[in-house]
């Protein structure tokens, strides 16, 4: 009896063995199943956006319309109280319907329309001729050469301290600055 019981035991063991083989291979192939799946996802995701982008640009172009818009009445309301306001009327009675300044200013690249205005520029949504009057995309400018850099350290030197720039502490703090060693900080102390 004894002897059964292992050998039943022993099969069993081979059972589940073969069994937990079989879990890690089936595992695997719906592992790489799902890997195919969100690839052809994506690679279909991308040529029905390509598709939608016209139909996109043209919702974005409308979402525009309606910030300036709302941005312009709101410039609208401002002025009409500007101008009561000029003429000595009090209009603390009249309620305020209009967002704040800083949120809707659509010329103001600081105000947040601004930005969005500029980001829809960025993405292709907007073309520059569409930006409110004022709101110009910012241009990178070029970096000025290390040499600029240093005589201006020297002349601003010179201004900071009082000295000409042939004194001889500017001269030292000029000679730092070009080595890249020092030179005076804006507190006018030698660094």
């Amino acid at each position: 009896m004894l002897a059964g019981t292992r050998r039943l035991l022993a099969a069993l063991r081979e059972q589940l063995a073969t069994i937990t083989d079989q879990e890690l291979v089936i595992e695997r192939a719906i592992k790489l199943q799902q890997e195919t799946l969100e690839r052809l996802r994506v690679e279909a995701s991308r040529a029905i956006c390509a598709e939608a982008a016209p139909q996109h640009r043209t919702l974005g172009r409308r979402i525009a319309r309606a910030v300036r818009e709302l941005a312009d009445a709101c410039d609208a309301e401002i002025a009409f109280r500007r101008e009561l306001t000029d003429l000595w009327v009090e209009t603390g009675s009249l309620p305020g319907v209009s967002f704040p300044a800083g949120i809707v200013r659509a010329a103001d690249p600081n105000s947040r329309v601004g930005q969005y205005l500029l980001r829809l520029l960025e993405v292709g949504v907007l073309e520059s001729s569409d930006l409110p009057q004022g709101l110009i995309p910012r241009k990178p400018t070029a970096q000025p050469s290390s040499g600029g850099v240093k005589r201006a350290i020297g002349r601003a030197a010179a201004r900071v301290i009082g000295h000409s720039e042939s004194s001889p502490a500017v001269a030292d703090s000029a000679q730092l600055a070009r080595s890249g060693r020092g030179g005076i900080k804006s507190s006018g102390v030698l660094a």
